[in-house]
């Protein structure tokens, strides 16, 4: 069989396997677009999600503001605490048709728009009122009403009930009315405003992303911004739910018969379809101190808004497009990708070296911390010395040294320091005297290997041995000389511990000048301690010869001013010493 022919044994075409790889890129791109997609839609639909539950938890709290928290409650309240006709009234003291009590609740309901002002007594009788709607409320029994209860109890509220005269939707603001001008005294009846709902319609009405929805504590929709949803129950209800919700009176007449209309959707789910669209739920509590519970807004946000099927396929097709480059240039370029890879490789391996690098200067700038903290430490030259030969001696693997610092009395490089030599056996040399000398002289560094004849041995026990390479450093401030280090080794010090060296010589150049400058400060205190201890003994010596004479005695300065006088002085001239003292001996 030729090349060209099919069959059981035969092998592809070369044509055919060089098209495999492009079927694989097609395939691959389309998965990959497709994968994108939903990945997009699955992070804009969580980003969404949250915003959609910050945004209920805000209209929430922009309820709360209109109601429980506004002017209305708040002049509620007042009037139940500090108006006294109002609490006359209650009692029975007054007429209930009295005109200043009218006139008071007329300007709060025509001030907030409420369509009834009223009060009640503590039996639940409204006992006067204000109306714009409905017929006039006096004689009504509300006890039965939460909000008449709450108020009792001494708690401002808010409750929502559909009016029993009015049929209406509305708002029910009440507080207590205290019996004296003091929220401390008891509570004789309650003041309540009757508002429509408009207050919370707008809310809702405000919400442009879908459905919003308040519910009453027992899941019944109070208010929305879809009408065909008001008085919907959320969930199932049992009969007997249903017949506690009717028992409430809560909304007019819509439960006494038949049974109620259920929401087209789970409150309690993350998202829900609605007229054939998927929509994220969010929902927050709103506090309105029902004794039945919280309510609770319901917000709807369209998700499928976020993704339509434009931008879906705008999106699948980039990155379909994209994924498909990328295997064509992968399938292209692939010898060029080994040639890559190689050079990647050789990179880092670089950067390995690098950060291997970077890590080795974060050491050294820490052992240098390490190093400078000790020195600054030091409160003798002899404890400096010794301190940085504790530190460098083993780290740049020298086997004697030695730390000459200079005197600036003297003139002279003085051995302050060593290791592995007795500084007993170093002597003092002036700048320029010997390689010591000459190192502070010419303020530069001096290496010799194999040096001959140094003077030097490295002591171990009983051997010795001549270094192989002595280092001098210069420790210089400026151009002024500070001290010398001599560093001898049995082998040539390595590149790194030269440039350790180099990096190290301005620390401790610094460190040395302070340390200087603090001795020098310190030697000067202590001459003028003992100057003034030696004066005062001196004048202490001095009054006690002059005091103890037994002839009187007048000390003055040059212009003639007594300025010491004995006891005997101040006999003889009839006066205390301390009038003898400042005047004039022509006196």
């Amino acid at each position: 069989m030729t090349g060209g022919e099919t069959g059981t044994g035969m092998t592809e075409p070369p044509s055919v396997r060089r098209l495999l790889p492009w079927f694989a890129a097609l395939l691959l791109s389309a998965a990959v677009g497709a994968a994108v997609v939903e990945t997009v839609r699955v992070s804009a639909e969580s980003d969404y999600k949250e915003t959609l539950a910050t945004e209920a938890v805000r209209r929430a709290v922009e309820i709360m503001a209109v109601t429980v928290n506004g002017n209305v409650m708040g002049s509620v309240a007042a009037l139940g605490v500090v108006d006294q006709p109002a609490k006359s009234v209650v009692r029975g003291e007054i007429p209930i048709e009295d005109p200043g009590v009218l006139k008071t609740l007329q300007a709060i309901g025509e001030t907030y728009q409420a369509n009834g002002i009223y009060l009640v007594n503590r039996d639940g009788i409204i006992r006067s009122g204000w109306y714009t709607m409905g017929k006039p409320l006096a004689g009504v029994d509300v006890k039965f009403r939460p909000y008449f209860q709450i108020a009792m109890q001494g708690k401002q509220n808010i409750y929502a009930a559909i009016g029993t005269t009015t049929g209406k939707r509305s708002l029910y603001f009440a507080a207590p009315l205290f019996g004296e001008v003091s929220p401390k005294s008891s509570v004789i009846g309650a003041t309540v405003a009757r508002l429509d709902l408009e207050r919370v319609d707008s809310v809702l009405r405000a919400w442009p992303s879908g459905p919003a929805l308040l519910l009453s504590p027992q899941e019944v929709t109070f208010a929305s911004n879809r009408d065909d949803w008001l008085e919907h129950y959320a969930g199932e209800r049992t009969p007997e739910q249903i017949q506690a919700i009717r028992a409430l009176k809560q909304f007019g007449h819509t439960f006494d018969s038949g049974t109620p209309k259920k929401l087209p959707f789970d409150i309690r789910g993350g998202t829900a379809v609605v007229d054939g669209r998927r929509h994220a739920v969010a929902h927050s509590p709103v506090r309105w101190n029902d004794p039945h519970g919280e309510w609770t807004l319901v917000l709807l946000g369209d998700l499928d808004a976020l993704m339509p099927p434009f931008r879906k396929a705008v999106i699948a097709a980039a990155s379909s497009l994209l994924a498909f480059a990328l295997c064509a240039l992968a399938l292209v370029w692939q010898h060029r990708l080994r040639r890559a890879n190689g050079e990647r490789l050789r990179a880092e391996a670089e950067l390995l070296n690098y950060t291997r690098k970077l890590e080795g200067d974060s050491a050294v700038k820490s052992y240098l911390a390490e190093v400078s903290a000790d020195l600054h430490k030091a409160t003798s030259l002899a404890e400096f010395a010794w301190v940085f030969m504790l530190h460098v001696v083993p780290r740049v693997g020298a086997d004697y040294g030695a730390f000459y610092a200079f005197d600036e009395d003297s003139r002279l490089l003085v051995p302050v320091g060593g290791h592995g030599v007795p500084v007993g056996e170093l002597t003092s040399v002036a700048v320029g005297q010997g390689l010591v000398g000459q190192c502070a002289k010419d303020k530069a560094p001096i290496v010799i290997q194999d040096p001959p004849g140094s003077g030097i041995r490295i002591v171990w026990g009983a051997g010795e041995a001549a270094p192989k390479s002595v280092t001098l450093l210069p420790v210089m401030q400026g151009d002024r000389p500070l001290g010398v280090i001599v560093l001898a080794a049995l082998r040539p010090l390595d590149a790194e511990g030269r440039a350790l060296l180099d990096v190290m010589l301005p620390m401790v150049s610094m460190n040395l000048e302070i340390l200087v400058r603090n001795l020098g400060t310190r030697r000067q205190a202590e001459t003028l301690q003992k100057q003034q201890t030696h004066l005062r003994e001196t004048e202490a010596w001095y009054r006690g010869i002059i005091e103890s004479a037994p002839d009187g005695m007048l000390v003055f300065d040059e212009p003639g001013a007594i300025i010491l006088a004995n006891p005997q002085a101040g006999i003889m001239f009839g006066h205390p010493i301390d009038a003898l003292v400042g005047r004039k001996i022509e006196e």
